[in-house]
């Protein structure tokens, strides 16, 4: 309808024209030519004018012409369009204790534990290790005094997980050992590279310079980066969505990954299994985290650049809101526990959490108070370092995770 009256303005407007511009007997020749071209034009973009401005009401005037008839409810459809309500209404199944108790947050941490092992990410901590751990070696190399072991370790599904071990080169007894677990990185970008080799990123060669600080590292590729992604391979958007459409989730595929990279680094003979530790920057710290907080062997923990908020998992219900990475998404997440639970689940364990004064994505304010109340009632309060590095962004930050290490291993 809307479009019908533009043209029929236009037209009007085409033939006013006309009858302005044409002196009674001149409608032939080149000059009426000209004013025909001419009036045409202006009525185009009379036309155009009017389109445009159109645009920014068109689906409004489209609900208005469906709805005609209903009256108030026109452009009002209420209820829960977004699905967030339903988010923000889910309990969790495991509530924080309400008491200062010792006991009762321990037993809270055990069945939390135990849920989210067995029957969110399925995890079999109990199962065989690999015994013969140098069959997945691929090759061996040194450099800058180090000792670099090349591993393909075979996954759940059968891919093949590519890891790399820096130690010093003749340390003369087992070291303590670190799991650095690398962050997003672009398409076609490698984040263990970004980890292992000396190469300028956010990641800070952390695993490079840790190494170089005494101690054992292994770093994995993620799936959907480096070498398990784009060129070859679909990215990790992609990974994440196929999990879901499989029944799982992308954190349960990575931290299963995590595990059986654990397996075989607390078996090597660089490796001293009673000193190991978990470190990790922005997804890599999440996924840090979340598999330190499921394995008890692991004795100290530092994430960077992740964290800072507590409560509910917020749905999103704006209508510019971005879509989602789903690799950060658990399945019924706010009918199981908090944001902050996992982090609790690490007390009374050594425990860093660095973050940049340029943190993009910012602090509630509340995160380090919660998880210092945990780590004050089950008495380890001087094992919680949580804090904020002035003028710097979102990165790995090395140093302080040298000093910690160098503290809790």
């Amino acid at each position: 309808m809307k479009l019908a009256a533009t043209i029929a303005l236009a037209a009007v407007l085409f033939v006013a024209i006309l009858a302005y511009c044409f002196p009674r007997g001149r409608v032939s020749g080149r000059p009426g030519v000209l004013y025909i071209l001419v009036a045409a034009i202006a009525c185009e973009a009379v036309l155009v004018s009017i389109l445009a401005a159109q645009s920014a009401t068109r689906v409004r005037d489209l609900l208005t012409d469906d709805y005609a008839g209903i009256g108030s409810l026109a452009g009002h459809a209420g209820g829960d369009p977004s699905g967030s309500g339903f988010v923000a209404a889910q309990v969790a199944a495991f509530p924080q204790p309400a008491v200062s108790d010792e006991a009762a947050w321990r037993s809270w941490q055990r069945r939390l534990r135990s849920h989210l092992k067995n029957e969110v990410y399925e995890l079999d901590l109990d199962g065989p290790r690999p015994n013969a751990p140098g069959q997945f070696l691929q090759r061996t190399g040194s450099d800058a005094g180090l000792l670099r072991k090349e591993f393909a370790i075979p996954a759940a599904d059968g891919d093949l997980i590519p890891a790399v071990m820096l130690a010093p080169v003749d340390a003369g007894s087992p070291l303590p050992g670190i799991l650095v677990i690398p962050g997003h990185v672009k398409d076609g970008r490698s984040g263990l590279a970004q980890m292992v080799l000396p190469v300028r990123s956010y990641q800070q060669s952390a695993a490079r310079e840790l190494a170089l600080a005494g101690f054992a590292t292994l770093t994995v590729e993620l799936r959907g980066f480096g070498m398990r992604g784009p060129p070859d391979f679909a990215n990790h958007l992609i990974v994440a969505y196929n999990a879901i459409l499989g029944g799982g989730f992308y954190k349960k595929l990575a931290v299963d990954d995590i595990r059986r990279a654990l397996d075989l680094f607390e078996q090597l003979p660089e490796v001293d299994a009673a000193r190991l530790g978990i470190a990790g920057v922005s997804l890599g710290g999440e996924l840090a985290v979340e598999y330190a907080a499921l394995d008890e062997r692991i004795k100290a923990i530092s994430f960077h650049s992740h964290g800072g908020r507590t409560g509910p998992f917020a749905g999103r219900d704006a209508p510019d809101a971005a879509q989602p990475h789903y690799c950060h998404v658990i399945p019924d997440a706010n009918g199981i526990m908090r944001k902050e639970d996992p982090f609790l689940l690490l007390a009374p364990r050594p425990t860093q959490g660095l973050r940049g004064g340029h943190e993009p994505f910012p602090d509630d304010g509340l995160f380090a108070g919660e998880l210092q109340a945990v780590w004050t009632i089950l008495g380890a309060p001087a094992d919680l370092q949580i804090e904020t590095i002035p003028n710097q962004g979102h990165l790995f930050f090395v140093e302080p995770a040298t000093r910690f290490f160098k503290e809790h291993l």
